[in-house]
């Protein structure tokens, strides 16, 4: 039978195995060929740690608010693991439509294990608001599957940087490289930023951006300082002295919190100019100490920006999450960012049980972990 990675108790993560249905007709099978997790949101889940962020209580869609009067039932056991690269194996027939991808690559949005069982009906349909089907779509030809791997947290890092209103000339900072962070940082390149402080507490991370410059060809690259973002360092005041020296202006326009730590979006609030913005990308959970929203905040009248890509509709018209993860994937596909070497470490699906375990344990080696679905790593 085939297995499928889960987390069947606060921290615990297993390999567990599941019953292929037959397929009906409609319907196609996936075969996983390379699948990758998400660390932020998925880490917190596996810890059971949404108490106090919300996500642990029903959410009232009228209200647009949280039920604290009542909690989720049964959050275990719970699968992981949210994008996968695999191709098409066979058909339940019935549908021409499903007929014809039968050996179709596709990129999803599902969770780890060997195979996936989806609706093809509306995949030629001419008809369908969405290209995809069940959350997959056709895996661009000529694409890395390791950068195709990144399509969840560029979506939301795009989503990120439109709502902060990047511009041509403006400065940014970065807090927190991994897999997000690494694409806001892209993204606000790509969206004319001319000066960005990129900051994490993991040279594996920052390494990684350096990485990404240098393969676009290093002209990029004089804009990005490496601050590591230690308790005992002011990131404020070494943000705002380097960027008076650089760019004349005291503090970034606009600064991304990505690591859901009040430190986190303490510095961001210290670091950006009077009037700049913050966008936090992410919740907060229990004690909020090292966050002061006290004379920075008021006195430099910061705004702040909470972004979600998939809360829709977008703040901006005619943009929702649909577009944006198109447009992620066209990046993507294009090569207008690069994600090929981001993906680290790499592990066979044999070993993805202690791999899991120490990732979430230390993100210090990790930008965002892929699992090889054959017996050799992709």
């Amino acid at each position: 039978m085939p297995l499928e990675l889960i987390t069947d108790g606060p921290g615990s993560v297993a390999l567990r195995e599941y019953q292929d249905p037959e397929l009906k007709p409609g319907q196609v099978r996936i075969r996983s060929i390379l699948s990758s997790i998400k660390h932020g949101t998925e880490f917190r889940r596996f810890r059971d740690q949404d108490v106090n962020t919300g996500a642990d209580t029903l959410w009232d869609k009228e209200l647009l608010l949280h039920r604290r009067d009542t909690q989720i039932p049964e959050r275990f056991p719970r699968p992981l693991g949210n994008m996968v690269y695999g191709v098409v194996t066979d058909s339940g027939g019935g549908y021409e439509s499903a007929n014809q991808i039968v050996g179709a690559y596709v990129i999803g949005f599902r969770p780890l294990r060997k195979t996936h069982v989806m609706n093809a009906l509306a995949f030629n349909n001419p008809h369908s608001s969405s290209p995809s089907f069940d959350g997959f779509y056709p895996a661009p030809s000529g694409v890395s599957p390791r950068s195709l791997m990144f399509l969840d947290p560029l979506t939301f890092a795009l989503g990120a940087v439109r709502d902060g209103n990047v511009r041509l000339g403006d400065s940014v900072l970065v807090v927190g490289m991994g897999a997000i962070g690494q694409m806001v940082a892209q993204c606000a390149h790509l969206a004319g930023a001319r000066f960005i402080v990129v900051s994490d507490k993991h040279e594996t991370r920052l390494n990684g951006a350096t990485d990404v410059f240098l393969e676009m060809g290093g002209s990029a690259f004089e804009k990005f300082l490496y601050v590591r973002a230690e308790t005992t360092e002011d990131m404020g005041i070494r943000v705002k002295t380097h960027t008076k020296s650089v760019t004349q202006q005291i503090g970034v326009d606009v600064a991304f919190e990505t690591t859901g730590s009040p430190s986190g979006l303490d510095a961001a609030v210290r670091s950006v100019r009077y009037g700049g913005t913050v966008v936090s990308m992410t919740r907060y959970s229990g004690d909020m100490r090292g966050l002061f929203l006290a004379g920075e905040w008021h006195l430099n009248r910061v705004r702040l920006i909470s972004s979600r890509a998939q809360s829709d509709p977008g703040l901006d018209y005619g943009w929702n999450f649909e577009r944006t993860r198109t447009e992620a994937l066209a990046l993507i596909s294009s090569g207008q960012v690069f994600c090929h070497r981001l993906l680290k470490p790499i592990v066979v699906f044999s070993e993805v049980v202690p791999a899991y375990q120490r990732v979430s344990r230390s993100s210090a080696g990790s930008i965002k972990l892929g699992v090889s679905h054959g017996k050799d790593i992709i």
